[in-house]
Parts: C-alpha cells; sequence; structure tokens
C-alpha cells in the first residue's frame, strides 16, 4: 500500500506502536491501563420542628458534587472524557393536622442538577492537520478498527436544570374510607449547551482507505452555521384521588385515579424546528415542537386485600396501575439543537483528503442532515398488575405463589424515518427500496 503523504503525521500522533499480539493484515494490538480519577462529595441537613401538637416543619438540603475523568477503553489513549456533575435539592415540608382524622401535607422543593462533559485531548494536535481548516479537529472511524477515535463527537454537553415543585396533599379517614387527595405542580427550565459532529467526522471503510488517504464519507457541522445555546421551558401538573375502603374485617379495596399532564417544552428564543412529518419539504421553525397527548392521561389504579377465610392465615392481594411516563427533557436534550436554521449538520461523500471540505460551498444548497421528534407524539406508558396468594403453613414457614406482568404502550425509539415508500402484499408491510425514499429532500 502506498500511504498517502499526510497519513504518516496522523499514525504518529493518533496510533501509539504496538505492544501485543500481531493480528495480521497490517494490524496489532497496543495495550494500556490507565487510571480513573474519581472525586465525589456528599453532604445532607436536615431540620425538624414542632410549632405544636398540630403544626410540624422540617427543611432538608442535600449537596452532591461528583467529577471524573475517563479513558474510553476501546479507542487509542489519546484523549479522556471529563465529567462532572453538581446536584442540589432543597425540601420543605409543613404537616398540619386538622383532628385525628383530617391531616393535610404541604411540600415546595427546588432542585437543582448540572451535568458537564467535554473531551480532553492528551496529545497537541496542530491545526494544519484538522479536517476542516479554521476548525478544532474532529474524529475518525476506521472500520473494524476503531469507531470515532479522539473522541466522543456528541461532545461538548453541557446540561444545567432548575426544577421547582409544589404538592399538597390531604389524608383523610372517615369511617370504613382511608381517602387522599393531592395535586402536584412542576416548573422545568432546562438550559443546554451542546454540540454534535463539530470538526467532523471522517470514515474510512478499512485500513486500506485509511493509509491511502481514501475516505467514503465525513458528516461534519458546518462552521459558521453552530448554534449550541437552548433554554427550554416547560411545566407539569397532576391530580388524584385514592380510597382505600374496608369493606368487610377480612376485604379491603383500594381505587384511585391520577390526571396528570405537561406543557409542549418551548424554547427561550423561539429556537425550535422540527420535520413535522416524512414527507413535508421545509422544516417547521418555531412552537409547537409536537402536539400535547398527555392531556388525555387519566391513569386509574386498583387493588384488593382478602383473607378469604377470616382466619388471618391465608392472604389473597391482586392490583392494577397504568403509569405514564411523560415527555420531558430526557426525551428530547440530544435533539432540540441539531437542525437548521439554527445549527446544521451536513455530509460529504467520498471527500477529498485531508482538507475534506475543500470542494464544499457553504453559500449553496446544503442537503442537511435532521434529527426530528415525530409531530403526532403518544406519551409512553406502562400497564402493570400482579397477583399473590400467601399461606402460613406450619413450623413457621410462609408460602407465596405470585405473578406480576406489565406491558408497555408507545415507548419511545430513534430510527430512521425517511424509509422506501412500502406497499400492502398478501395483507403484509413491503418496502420498495428501488421507489427511493419517502422524502427526497
Amino acid at each position: 500500500v502506498t500511504l498517502h503523504q499526510a497519513i504518516p503525521a496522523y499514525i504518529n500522533l493518533f496510533l501509539p506502536p504496538p505492544n501485543g499480539r500481531n493480528l495480521g493484515g497490517g494490524v496489532a494490538e497496543h495495550l494500556f491501563s490507565t487510571t480513573q480519577p474519581t472525586e465525589q462529595h456528599f453532604a445532607q441537613f436536615r431540620i425538624d420542628h414542632s410549632f405544636s401538637t398540630s403544626d410540624r416543619v422540617f427543611t432538608r438540603y442535600t449537596f452532591d458534587n461528583g467529577n471524573v475523568l475517563r479513558t474510553p477503553p476501546n479507542k487509542p489513549p489519546v484523549t479522556n472524557t471529563a465529567e462532572s456533575s453538581r446536584n442540589q435539592y432543597v425540601t420543605i415540608e409543613h404537616q398540619h393536622t386538622f383532628s385525628p382524622t383530617l391531616v393535610n401535607e404541604f411540600r415546595f422543593g427546588l432542585n437543582r442538577s448540572t451535568s458537564l462533559a467535554d473531551n480532553v485531548r492528551t496529545v497537541d494536535i496542530p491545526q494544519s492537520m484538522s479536517w476542516i481548516p479554521g476548525e478544532p479537529f474532529g474524529f475518525f472511524t476506521i472500520t473494524g478498527l476503531v469507531t470515532e477515535a479522539v473522541g466522543d463527537y456528541r461532545l461538548p454537553r453541557n446540561d444545567r436544570l432548575t426544577n421547582f415543585s409544589l404538592m399538597n396533599n390531604v389524608l383523610w379517614t372517615r369511617g370504613r374510607h382511608a381517602m387522599k387527595f393531592g395535586f402536584q405542580g412542576q416548573r422545568l427550565q432546562f438550559n443546554q449547551n451542546t454540540t454534535s459532529q463539530r470538526g467532523g467526522i471522517v470514515t474510512f471503510p478499512n485500513l486500506e482507505s485509511f493509509l491511502t488517504g481514501t475516505p467514503s464519507q465525513v458528516d461534519f457541522a458546518v462552521a459558521g452555521l453552530i448554534d449550541p445555546i437552548r433554554g427550554y421551558r416547560q411545566s407539569l401538573f397532576a391530580f388524584f384521588a385514592q380510597d382505600d375502603v374496608r369493606m368487610h374485617r377480612n376485604l379491603t379495596l383500594n381505587a384511585g385515579l391520577r390526571y396528570e399532564f405537561v406543557t409542549v417544552p418551548t424554547e427561550v428564543n423561539g429556537k425550535i424546528s422540527n420535520l413535522r412529518n416524512v414527507t413535508d419539504t421545509t422544516l417547521t421553525i418555531g412552537a409547537p415542537w409536537h402536539n400535547n397527548p398527555s392531556l388525555k392521561n387519566f391513569a386509574p389504579r386498583l387493588g384488593l386485600a382478602w383473607d378469604p377465610f377470616g382466619t388471618g392465615r391465608t392472604s389473597v392481594r391482586a392490583g392494577f396501575g397504568l403509569f405514564f411516563d411523560q415527555i420531558l427533557p430526557k426525551y428530547y436534550f440530544f435533539s432540540g439543537s441539531l437542525n437548521p436554521p439554527f445549527t446544521t449538520r451536513t455530509s460529504i461523500p467520498n471527500p477529498p483528503f485531508p482538507n475534506v471540505v475543500a470542494n464544499f460551498d457553504r453559500n449553496a444548497y446544503i442537503r442537511a442532515q435532521l434529527q426530528t421528534v415525530n409531530f403526532d407524539l403518544q406519551t409512553p406508558y406502562v400497564a402493570q398488575w400482579n397477583f399473590s396468594v400467601q399461606r402460613e403453613l406450619p413450623a413457621g414457614i410462609d408460602l407465596t405463589l405470585g405473578y406480576a406482568g406489565s406491558h408497555g404502550v408507545h415507548l419511545f425509539r430513534l430510527g430512521d424515518a425517511n424509509l422506501a415508500p412500502e406497499t400492502i402484499v398478501d395483507g403484509r408491510k413491503v418496502y420498495q427500496p428501488q421507489l427511493g425514499r419517502r422524502n427526497p429532500f
């Protein structure tokens, strides 16, 4: 193989000489071990005070701070990932007893969480070696050998979440009923600074193509068209009622209903961009990001506890409930800042080397990479149920037989939405790749 004139510099800087087995085909092992410095500090303070027999208050503050420097085990040892987090939680609760059968609980919470992550390279990379002139050095993949060498292309990622919450519960016992009512409200402020593919990810399909400087593709964020700052805002509201009813001395039923919904996330500067439908020819800029399926999130809960013989030695229990997983920042924090016109990412097949953008014109039409959110979302939820029988046996032995099941619906996943058109053949969906993509744009 005739080396490309630029390749020796990359080999010498990023690929240390082998010190392990020779795997053949010009490939050998390099073995290394590193330390992983980790630091964590945790503290918690709590104050309880009783103003009277009817009023009690507690305040709690939790502090959790951590730092770690990770070395990826499956990449050349020329980069580390620096991660740091800081969590602070403040809780204030007031409990008032109106009577032995009526109690009210009020709680206020303020939570702040910070998560920072970035690549820390352990070698000095000359600007002349960058794939994109004027940009920091990016990453490269040699298929079958290393994926995204020299770091994680999704970094830096700096996330800051502030959550204000209010909650009130009423516990009321009346006759055979033990009732509980309540509501909860949260306001989420999620601020983010993240960049993906900056400096470019150059892909070589095999070792020979790397040595000859013939990449198959480069994926990159276009210099000058990168806006990593986002400030998302969202609210959550929940209401519930529950009643435990002692129907008979050996039978208790409980039933409850929870209604919970969230607002569609907004961005403080209107920086929301989404391809609402796969076949749309243009992006929709601005709110709403997606529809709001949570407005119908009613979640019932049912259960029973039964002593069929009334002897206290046999117990039959059963329960059922629906549990919604609301669309909160954990679902959109990776995709919110990656679309035009705020940030533009694209690909070039078979680019020149080593300046992979030598023939790229950022002022011409750019076929951008998109990371979109289905506009017609459905809230994920799980149905859970259980049934058990417990029996006390002689010699102090308890025997329990039980069954528990769950079924998830509308669960989120990542996938390529712009697939080939499909037709129905003999009742089955068959894709037609010869027809191209659903959206050719």
